[in-house]
């Protein structure tokens, strides 16, 4: 009464309740036999990030339920989308759809507000955050597991261009990756080129990166949602060396400042506004101008 047994394709089914893998030293969560022991072949398929333990109606009502694909836009135009990213075989934390990741981005949202009075146009649902689920296939589990200063692992550009090559990608849309991969070593918790997408890497050595919080900062670090906009911020083109407050290094020299390279605690939004929130100097980015902002 395996469903992969031929009797059960060959419509020779004795009727008997299926049960898969019921020895469980075949091909679903094998802990016996020689394939357990040894790793004799690569055929656990109960470690594909298709399953999960899960149940389907584990909606809190507050979150949207785990989709694959963009769902239709409340709004159109230049937007962020959230996508949550899981390394093959690594954990399942379920940022998606337990609400953390919402958490992070109206935290981000609400301090931009107070800061500018502009927002962050995030790309909802009927009113809640739109978050892609994004399982990685085999073939990135060779550096995705490994210390990062050692060998390279994934960013930004990579899960880019693989939700790209799936036709998942939006132009019009700037896309936060929030990245489940197991990573180790020296790993930053997040980075961003210029470009459409960035990164934050959420668990290093099996804890949260540099014990983060979704959406708090503390004495030590910056909360998830904020730590958003500073590689939201470096996307865009910020901080310009020429501007009068940078390091050299496109950051900002002024400690209480979002784009400081170390910022963390209680910041502020380029507090003298010339470098790039407001009036920046000719060939910087002014980030306020950016349509990604709105009222």
């Amino acid at each position: 009464n395996d469903p992969l047994a031929d009797a059960f394709h060959g419509g020779r089914w004795n009727g008997k309740f299926p049960k898969i893998d019921d020895r469980n030293d075949l091909y679903f969560h094998i802990t016996s036999d020689k394939l357990a022991s040894e790793g004799a072949c690569n055929s656990d398929t109960s470690k594909h990030p298709l399953w999960d333990n899960l149940p389907l109606d584990r909606d809190s009502g507050r979150t949207l339920q785990r989709s694959s694909y963009d769902r239709p836009d409340d709004i159109a135009g230049a937007q962020f989308h959230a996508v949550y990213v899981l390394r093959y075989g690594a954990t399942d934390y379920a940022y998606d759809t337990g609400g953390e990741i919402e958490r992070a981005l109206r935290h981000a949202d609400r301090w931009l507000r107070t800061e500018s009075g502009k927002g962050m146009r995030l790309d909802t649902y009927q009113g809640k955050l739109d978050v892609t689920f994004l399982p990685l296939p085999p073939r990135f589990e060779s550096t995705t597991g490994k210390s990062c200063s050692s060998a390279p692992c994934p960013n930004d550009q990579d899960f880019y261009a693989h939700l790209n090559a799936l036709g998942r990608v939006n132009p019009n849309k700037t896309y936060l990756f929030f990245y489940s991969g197991g990573v180790t070593g020296r790993v930053l918790c997040g980075g961003a080129g210029v470009g459409k997408s960035v990164l934050l890497n959420l668990e290093v050595d099996g804890r949260m990166c540099g014990d983060q919080k979704w959406d708090e900062s503390t004495s030590q670090s910056l909360s998830w949602g904020l730590l958003s906009l500073h590689e939201i911020f470096h996307s865009l083109g910020a901080v310009c060396p020429a501007a009068p407050d940078s390091d050299g290094a496109y950051h900002s020299k002024i400690e209480e400042d979002i784009m400081f390279a170390r910022s963390k605690g209680n910041v502020k939004l380029d507090p003298n506004r010339r470098n790039y929130w407001g009036n920046v100097p000719a060939g910087c980015t002014d980030a306020s101008q950016s349509p990604l902002f709105g009222g």
